[in-house]
Formats: C-alpha cells, sequence, structure tokens
C-alpha cells in the first residue's frame, strides 16, 4: 500500500474551542474547511504531511454527543519543548504533563485540547 496522505478525523463537540485551540494557540496553518447541512470541519497541517481534520454539528445545531477520547492520544514531534511549554502556559492551556525527560534523551509534555484528547510534544527520539 502507498498512502498519498495521513489525517487523523476527529469528532469533536466543541468545534469552535478546537479551531481556536488548533489555528490559533498551536498555530496549525489552515487547509480550509466546509460547512454543509449534517456537519461542519475544518483541516489543520501537522508540517510534514499529516492533517488534523475536526468535524463537529452544523453551525446553530445541538453539539455532538461527547465522544469519548480515553484511550486516543497522539504525538508532535517539535524543535524545543521548553519553548513551546512556556508559549502554552502563558496562553493558559492545560499541562496533563510538565516536561519531563526520559531515557534515550527524549523531552516531552503533554497538554489536552478542548475535547479531552492527550497530545504529547517530544523532541529527541529522531528517526531515519
Amino acid at each position: 500500500m502507498h498512502a498519498l496522505e495521513f489525517r487523523i478525523v476527529l469528532n469533536v463537540r466543541f468545534f469552535d474551542l478546537s479551531v481556536c485551540f488548533y489555528r490559533d494557540i498551536l498555530g496549525m496553518a489552515s487547509l480550509g474547511g466546509w460547512s454543509g447541512p449534517h456537519s461542519r470541519g475544518a483541516r489543520f497541517s501537522v508540517g510534514g504531511g499529516p492533517v488534523i481534520e475536526i468535524v463537529g454539528a452544523p453551525e446553530g445545531a445541538p453539539p455532538f454527543e461527547r465522544p469519548t477520547f480515553d484511550s486516543l492520544m497522539f504525538g508532535l514531534r517539535v524543535p524545543d519543548v521548553d519553548a513551546l511549554y512556556a508559549q502554552l502556559m502563558a496562553v493558559n492551556v492545560p499541562i496533563v504533563r510538565p516536561p519531563e525527560d526520559a531515557p534515550g534523551g527524549r523531552r516531552s509534555f503533554a497538554v489536552e485540547d478542548p475535547n479531552g484528547i492527550r497530545i504529547w510534544f517530544y523532541q529527541g527520539m529522531e528517526t531515519a
């Protein structure tokens, strides 16, 4: 198999907050979106190819039922964990785990988006 794109699709309860979080707080580039009778969505570039797509209820409709993300989390390798941590602390993003060092030279911390999805930011563990 040769996939042309890797996309994570998240059905979210808090659509507008999620758009703000991924676009404005994390600074991901918007790849556009849509609004239709059954849903609305937005896509964001993670960098290097992967895409995060969020899907929510149409404008003016009741929000989707609260999705369960108990086991969902994802990681993003960034160039400077401590600088990003300071940036997110400055805008009061809830930190789940503060920066810490791990074996093998990895340093990481975790936040949760407005829907409770855990996102790990890490540096180190470079791959070839």
